[in-house]
């Protein structure tokens, strides 16, 4: 059960990358620790990432999602929510929509939902990830409706319907900072999902510590303070809806934190 629920909460890129980091230093168990001032001294305790690994890693997993999806036509529970707050979110919106996926991996988001969408709603699916891993989705899995790209800069002269960020600012070393960039791309609508916030006036850096049965590793990872984030939030757009996240819930100081997911629409859309 910890194994899974572990690998349920970590990004694949994360995960892989947390299984092949080299450790100098880490807490006995494994889970969240620590209240960093910055994110170089969670460094300290990681070494660099074997980033070819990583993609062909992500890679053959979309593949295998792809195909187990074709054959079984199972739709887990993260992707009911996603599929849900999608619909919420294009509410009122013409066909022919823009989604920009913050950190979307190789198009996992994509595929597992496209087919359940009316043909015309989606015109582009735009992944934006790093430069190894946008390369190779462009040259493997990209079609006539999804894309990738390495720069966020490469949206500021599209129109952007929805952006969706799932589960990927929390792995950033300056999550705020992505966030405000995300609301200036002026989208009519915002999905935030697999959130983990926290009741503090202030974020919390940790160091997120995988077991292991998972071949060991580690990572940065923030907890949002959820009215900073909301008070960045509301200034521009309306909170349509919220859901907990029950697949996705850590311990941390003892307590349990449920991640959380939101659609919030443009507030003269």
């Amino acid at each position: 059960m910890l194994k899974k629920a572990l690998r349920n909460l970590v990004p694949p890129i994360i995960y892989s990358c947390a299984s092949r980091v080299k450790l100098k230093f880490l807490p006995e168990k494994c889970g969240f620790f620590g209240n960093y001032k910055n994110y170089e001294e969670v460094l300290k305790f990681t070494e660099g990432y074997e980033k070819n690994e990583i993609i062909e890693y992500v890679y053959h997993q979309t593949l295998q999602g792809i195909k187990t999806r074709e054959q079984n036509h199972q739709l887990n529970a993260r992707y009911q929510q996603l599929l849900a707050a999608l619909y919420i979110a294009q509410n009122s919106m013409e066909d022919g929509l823009t989604i920009l996926d913050f950190g979307g991996a190789l198009g996992a988001h994509y595929f597992s939902i496209i087919n359940l969408l009316r043909r015309d709603t989606i015109k582009n699916w735009i992944v934006c990830e790093t430069s190894l891993m946008s390369s190779k989705g462009q040259q493997n899995l990209a079609d006539n409706k999804l894309k990738f790209i390495s720069n966020i800069e490469e949206c500021k002269n599209v129109r952007i319907d929805i952006v969706l960020a799932s589960c990927s600012l929390q792995y950033l070393e300056d999550p705020m900072k992505m966030l405000e960039t995300l609301i200036g791309l002026n989208a009519g609508a915002l999905i935030l999902n697999r959130v983990p916030f926290i009741d503090e006036e202030k974020d919390r850096l940790t160091l997120q510590v995988v077991p292991e049965q998972l071949h060991g590793g580690s990572m940065p990872a923030w907890f949002f303070s959820k009215s900073k984030w909301m008070s960045k939030l509301l200034k521009k757009y309306q909170l349509i809806a919220q859901w907990p996240v029950p697949e996705d819930v850590v311990c941390l100081d003892g307590k349990s934190i449920v991640y959380q997911g939101f659609v919030l629409k443009r507030n003269d859309s």
